[in-house]
């Protein structure tokens, strides 16, 4: 109200030229929150906002716009270290960890290119247990996906790809003696997911459309009415498919290094 009052004051020929710009600054927000208040009515504002609570929302991390539009690399790179950093505090305190993927790589990768998990995962104690769905490389549906997202390079890298993480999931089985279940599924992906007891993470992988420039959202898993049931509910339906296949773990072999690509090639 102080401000107000300066720019009436100056209005009428006394105070400051600051003074009154700072007040009729004031006024303009005054009048843009009664106005706000009006049209949208408060009734509104509340139920959007006791909607997102009900929904279980705990945060949102942007990686890209939502129109998708190219953004800085630097201001990207940081958004998603950011991320990765809250995920790996989360995952580190779980021992049940269940995962939905695309090819895997971006999340848990291989040896010599540690996904955003890779260190968390490989550092776990025995008693971690993780089911894993991946997408099956050799599936119809991972064919046109790798035609989408591997920026040309064609099905062969992707599937090299996934191949890698799947060594990588063996090898923690044999190595740690962890308790891990993989099922590869056929349909094309819609979410990749994390799903931890308390939160869920979540990348949409719809449409085609690469996951690295998703939002990662997070929900809670113990809202009645939270988005994390629904969510839940398609992770237990693709990994009970009557359409996936077992991982047997002694057909998989070490990968061949000339056929993996770097991170930054366009992995998911």
């Amino acid at each position: 109200m102080r401000a107000i009052r300066r720019f009436f004051l100056f209005a009428c020929g006394g105070g400051t030229v600051s003074a009154g710009i700072a007040g009729l600054w004031w006024l303009v927000a005054l009048l843009v929150v009664v106005y706000l208040l009006t049209t949208l009515r408060v009734n509104r504002l509340f139920l959007l906002g006791t909607s997102i609570l009900r929904a279980g929302l705990r945060i949102t991390v942007p990686i890209a716009p939502l129109t998708g539009a190219p953004i800085d690399s630097t201001k990207a790179r940081r958004h998603v270290e950011t991320a990765v950093m809250m995920l790996n505090v989360a995952v580190r305190e779980r021992q049940i960890v269940d995962l939905m993927l695309c090819s895997g790589y971006r999340v848990i990768g291989w040896q010599r290119n540690p996904g955003w998990l890779f260190q968390t995962l490989s550092q776990a104690q025995p008693t971690r247990r993780m089911r894993v769905l991946i997408l099956d490389p050799d599936s119809q549906s991972a064919q046109e996906r790798a035609l989408r997202v591997m920026q040309g390079r064609g099905h062969a890298p992707y599937r090299a790809g996934t191949e890698a993480v799947l060594w990588t999931l063996k090898q923690w089985r044999s190595m740690h003696g962890f308790d891990i279940e993989v099922r590869l599924y056929q349909e094309e992906p819609i979410w990749q997911m994390v799903l931890l007891h308390g939160e869920l993470w979540l990348m949409s992988a719809a449409n085609q459309t690469p996951t690295d420039l998703s939002p990662l959202w997070v929900f809670r898993r113990d809202y009645p009415y939270g988005i994390a049931n629904g969510l839940e509910a398609v992770f237990e339906r693709r990994w009970s498919h009557p359409t996936n296949r077992q991982v047997i773990w002694n057909d998989i072999g070490e990968p061949n290094t000339a056929d993996v690509v770097d991170l930054s090639q366009g992995w998911e």
